[in-house]
């Protein structure tokens, strides 16, 4: 009885070692995600995080750990291509085609910059990432696509006093929708031929500092980039002759009403 009962007690113990060390070969993500270097970490942060088809502006905040807007959001759901109304506005506007509009648009733009923005990075002697980026020039196109949006609103004589009504997310969702259509037209004008910039990401005691997820973001959207050809880009005179040449450019495309600028009928 007694070999009995210790044969037992060998096989628990011997079970619970083979099952330690079973469990001892099975991949530890935490452990994995620790182990990666710098030079991968922020690289899936990129690849995986800021080009996520998800993001909306909360996501990249916590990421970035700075306050921003659609208008710097270049990938998902809350970028300044694809945000719109909550369901109410959808609904009782019937937005459903303009919505189609930029479902079809807002991906040859997002391509457009996943296929044009390049970059390079190393890791120096400091333990820093020494960045290379030769950015698509979203930052601009942004730019001017709310520049472009104003103006259609303008057009359709939108009483400003109206603004975070839900009248004005309509009638801006539809602006937004005709615009991005128009700068279908001229995606090559947001190319960049040969600007790079350099760029330094930083850290502090093994990790980032506060600033350089964000200044990342900044570099890689081309918000940083002398862009010769289109320089001090927001809200000048320049930008003015720009949107205005697309506007009209588009009304004799067809791809606009003037006499109803927010309507989809007859384009």
């Amino acid at each position: 009885m007694k070999k009995k009962a210790l044969l037992i007690i060998i096989l628990i113990v011997v079970g619970t070692i083979a099952i330690g060390l079973s469990l001892s070969f099975l991949p530890n993500n935490n452990q994995e995600k620790d182990n990666l270097s710098h030079k991968e970490t922020v690289i899936n942060t990129i690849e995986k995080e800021f080009y996520s088809s998800k993001n909306t502006v909360k996501d990249l905040e916590e990421i970035t750990k700075k306050p921003m807007i659609s208008q710097d959001v270049f990938m998902g759901k809350g970028s300044a291509l694809r945000l719109k109304p909550d369901n109410k506005v959808m609904t009782r506007y019937d937005l459903s085609k303009y919505e189609s509009v930029i479902n079809k648009y807002a991906p040859i733009v997002e391509k457009r910059f996943l296929k044009n923005t390049k970059y390079t990075v190393k890791e120096n002697e400091s333990g820093n990432l020494e960045f290379k980026i030769k950015p698509w020039y979203f930052y601009n196109y942004s730019s001017d696509l709310s520049y472009l949006t104003d103006k259609i609103l303008d057009e359709a004589n939108f009483d400003m006093n109206k603004i975070y009504t839900d009248e004005f997310f309509s009638s801006e969702y539809k602006a937004r929708s005709i615009a991005i259509k128009i700068m279908n037209d001229h995606l090559d004008n947001y190319d960049n031929k040969d600007e790079t910039v350099d760029f330094t990401f930083f850290y502090e005691n093994g990790k980032p500092t506060d600033i350089e997820y964000f200044s990342l973001y900044l570099n890689l959207c081309g918000a940083t980039t002398k862009n010769s050809a289109m320089k001090e880009t927001s809200f000048t005179a320049e930008q003015e002759t720009r949107v205005t040449k697309y506007l009209k450019e588009a009304e004799k495309k067809g791809l606009i009403n003037m006499k109803k600028p927010l309507s989809l009928e007859n384009v």
